[in-house]
């Protein structure tokens, strides 16, 4: 198949600084096992700085989506502004800015290093693996065959 899609993992919860980066980090475990050629990597920029333990007053809110491969990647800016809603039923306001696309961008370190661990094939035990994460608090979630 040409770039089957396998499923998601998402991160167990974490308190923000180191116990964020090794989360982030952790969550190329599973695609370095199942030796997965390509990656696409989703985060809201300022609730990930705030994981990291890193300043955020300098970087606005957006959506990232990176599409990585093993020699390099594609991120994809999405800014958002976020405001009370008036509206019944709804808790935000989104105001969404103009997308960007960056080829090969530095990425945060720990981004980084989640990228790093999935491109050093691991041979270990899959469903070893996958239990290990889930008791660790990540969701695994695998893609349905389509019938």
């Amino acid at each position: 198949m040409d770039q089957p899609y396998v499923g998601y993992i998402s991160s167990r919860g974490f308190t923000p600084g180191a116990d964020g980066v090794a989360a982030i980090s952790d969550l190329g475990v599973l695609p370095s096992v199942l030796k997965a050629t390509r990656l696409l990597v989703l985060w809201e920029e300022r609730y990930l700085r705030v994981g990291f333990g890193m300043p955020v007053e300098a970087f606005e809110s957006g959506v990232v989506v990176l599409d990585a491969r093993f020699r390099g990647h594609t991120l994809h800016w999405r800014p958002f502004t976020a405001t009370p809603a008036t509206a019944p039923g709804r808790a935000l306001h989104l105001q969404w800015g103009t997308p960007a696309r960056y080829e090969n961008v530095e990425l945060p370190g720990p981004v980084a290093t989640l990228l790093g661990v999935w491109r050093e094939f691991r041979d270990d035990d899959l469903t070893h693996t996958v239990i290990r994460l889930q008791e660790a608090g990540y969701e695994v979630n695998w893609a349905g065959r389509p019938d």
